[in-house]
């Protein structure tokens, strides 16, 4: 008699598990230390189990970062959507990136870190990663389009990327010799300084 087929449901919720036992082993040991045996022991299944539910390690992989990256996005939506104006969702996305490292590091450091396997071309991961840099991207060119900040949205979309994940990888890293607290503002007031409109040219 074969096995019997699993439900939708039963194979959404392993994989669920499977997923987040799988953040927790990588952020300890990175990628390369992850092992289908040790997660099968943290679920406590089979190590063959995982295997009804992925097609390979890899597979996890890719689900685990595409799930982190939509966590990611799901923090950083709700903090712009408590935010008036575009210079303001602009300073409560900025916080939001670093409160998202400080609460979810595992999270964060599989989102981010350095040693992650190759993506593929198209899948979820790339559409988690699309969806990420979307919240950045709309957020900094409503500022540009609100004459809050000036400049070319794709190059300032980066650069105040670049110092927000600065903060937070110094701090995930305790290479930070002063309160990360008392970074972020700070930070993004000079950002907007940098950035304004000549008040000249008006």
């Amino acid at each position: 008699m074969g096995r019997k087929p699993l439900e939708p449901d039963a194979i959404s919720d392993f994989r669920d598990r499977i997923c987040d036992a799988a953040i927790n082993l990588i952020a300890e040991d990175g990628f390369e230390g992850l092992s289908l045996r040790r997660l099968a022991a943290e679920l406590g299944c089979s190590h063959t189990t995982p295997y009804r539910y992925f097609d390979s390690k890899e597979d996890i992989f890719l689900a685990v970062r595409a799930r982190c990256l939509d966590r990611f996005t799901t923090h950083q939506q709700a903090a712009v959507a408590r935010a008036r104006s575009p210079e303001d969702r602009l300073r409560a996305l900025a916080r939001g990136y670093v409160s998202y490292a400080r609460q979810h590091p595992a999270a964060f450091r599989i989102s981010f870190q350095l040693d992650q396997p190759p993506a593929p071309a198209h899948g979820a991961l790339q559409d988690a990663s699309r969806r990420a840099w979307t919240v950045l991207r709309d957020t900094v060119a409503d500022a540009v389009g609100s004459g809050a900040i000036a400049g070319d949205v794709e190059a300032l979309a980066h650069i105040f990327w670049a110092a927000m994940h600065g903060i937070a990888s110094l701090h995930l890293a305790g290479k930070l010799r002063v309160p990360v607290g008392g970074l972020v503002t700070p930070t993004i007031d000079a950002l907007l300084s940098a950035h304004r409109p000549d008040q000249g040219s008006r």
